[in-house]
């Protein structure tokens, strides 16, 4: 039967690639979307899903490599591609920073800390003049590519996500990150650093976060700290890790009860 999934897995895969050559455009915009997503989703799974922390201010990240990229590409002239990765390795940047007083806090506490942390950064950007205040920071026509380019770019990022995800949780940080999320003071008994642990999930999280915010920032022209730094990106990404791990239970669920019968 493995060979039967990784079948409807390439027709997936072809479908979404020659999407953009045989639908409208308002589509791949739709499919642009999903990507973004479910590539913030995923980032948000490294850290809430399988480390256990989580995370109410995830948004924060994403707002952040959003301004870094714009900013880097209206005020220094850099190109998108490379504003993109400074958004992400900002948005790591500022998750060490944050990691330290954030990591104190446990369960609810933890998730309160963060929610706070990406309020407060939204209440600074609405204030802040460098960053345009409430009026965002407006791109230069010709920032990016096409939309189409726009959507290969976040199928590509979102699948990378999706991989590398995979691949942690089959190396040794993968076990360490799963027995902070069952037990953290066990973990750390049996001589699992969970600082150093949670610490690389964050920037791996935090970094996908920047990246697709850079992304998006770029594609819309136009950001604003009310939209870009909005808890429903947050939340969107909570919920989609929590259909996924519900259809995986019940689909395991009733795979089990049929091997039983």
């Amino acid at each position: 039967m493995r060979w039967v999934k990784w079948i409807l897995l390439a027709m997936v895969a072809a479908i979404l690639i020659a999407a953009p050559h045989f639908t409208r455009k308002y589509t791949v915009f739709i499919l642009y979307l999903v990507c973004v997503n479910t590539s913030l989703a995923q980032s948000w799974n490294l850290l809430g899903g399988y480390t256990g922390l989580v995370s109410l201010g995830h948004a924060a990240f994403f707002g952040l490599g959003a301004y870094a990229t714009a900013m880097f590409i209206t005020q220094l002239n850099v190109p998108f591609y490379f504003s993109a990765i400074v958004g992400g390795l900002v948005a790591a940047a500022f998750s060490c920073v944050i990691s330290i007083p954030t990591f104190r806090f446990r369960g609810i506490y933890f998730a309160i800390g963060t929610l706070v942390v990406s309020e407060a950064l939204r209440i600074w950007m609405i204030n802040w003049e460098f960053t345009g205040g409430a009026q965002g920071v407006h791109l230069p026509p010709g920032s990016g590519p096409s939309l189409r380019v726009f959507y290969y770019i976040m199928l590509v990022i979102a699948a990378g996500t999706t991989v590398l995800l995979s691949f942690i949780l089959r190396k040794k940080l993968g076990l360490g990150l799963r027995a902070i999320r069952d037990n953290e003071d066990s973990a750390q008994n049996m001589g699992v650093n969970t600082f150093r642990t949670k610490l690389y999930a964050f920037l791996i999280s935090a970094f996908i976060a920047g990246l697709t915010g850079g992304i998006h920032a770029t594609k819309m022209s136009t950001i604003e700290p009310y939209s870009i730094f909005s808890a429903s990106w947050t939340f969107a990404a909570i919920n989609i890790v929590i259909i996924g791990k519900f259809r995986q239970f019940y689909y395991k669920f009733n795979y089990n009860l049929i091997f039983l019968d």
